[in-house]
């Protein structure tokens, strides 16, 4: 396959033919439909991030076509899905308590392994990706998969807490930080969802629009906020 390869800290990336990547049993090999730029990759680029070598592939806001499914995985060929930023192991004690976040077990594709900047990437710990949305893609078409892969961290979180039925009936709060609060606070009110809301937090590294996008960030978060202290609705 071909993928864009950190071979200097601080230079062009090398487009290469690489090794196609291996089906993991409790994962999926997934054909890249669109993977976003983050502020992380550019930390690994520039030879900040310790994981990150040259010779890495990094990517890790991404989604996907199913093309090869674990035995361990729930996934069908074709199925269309998104990753979060952490694929966590979801057996350790973290995962158990509900702190995926912090999995000692956890894996990031672009960081310590390959990644998405390329044409086919190994997600493994499967359980952690959700659906991409149909509904998006009929409204949106590709532009729903460039968005979705920008934000992969979010939906995916949204649909995690969808998914649960132990929260059903309860009041819950996906936080989200920068333009990922903005664009889930959007998502709140233009798309309703059997959640109580999406609380935004601060905007940084934005110049002069800083203190504009503080203040839409507060009014939200306390819209937001408030939506998701009331009771829950039936």
């Amino acid at each position: 396959m071909r993928a864009a390869v950190i071979r200097d800290y601080n230079a062009d990336l090398s487009l290469e033919t690489v090794p196609d990547p291996v089906c993991e049993a409790d994962g999926v090999v997934l054909k890249v439909l669109a993977c976003g730029i983050c502020r992380s990759d550019w930390h690994g680029w520039v030879g900040e991030h310790p994981k990150v070598k040259p010779g890495a592939i990094p990517g890790h806001e991404y989604c996907g076509e199913v093309v090869a499914s674990g035995p361990l995985s729930k996934w069908k060929i074709g199925d269309r899905v998104i990753a979060p930023f952490i694929l966590a192991c979801g057996a350790c004690p973290e995962c158990q308590s509900g702190q995926t976040t912090i999995c000692k077990n956890q894996r990031v594709p672009g960081f310590g392994e390959p990644g998405a900047y390329a044409e086919y990437v190994s997600a493994p710990h499967a359980h952690n990706l959700a659906r991409l949305p149909e509904l998006a893609q009929q409204i949106a078409g590709d532009w729903a998969l460039i968005m979705v892969a920008g934000i992969a961290t979010l939906v995916a979180g949204l649909a995690v807490v969808l998914s649960h039925n132990v929260w059903k009936g309860w009041p819950a709060v996906v936080t989200a930080f920068g333009w990922l609060a903005v664009v889930g606070g959007a998502i709140r009110i233009l798309f309703p969802v059997q959640i109580a809301g999406v609380a935004p937090g601060l905007i940084a590294d934005s110049g002069p629009l800083l203190p504009v996008l503080i203040g839409l960030s507060l009014l939200l978060g306390l819209y937001l906020s408030w939506q998701a202290f009331r009771p829950a609705r039936a």
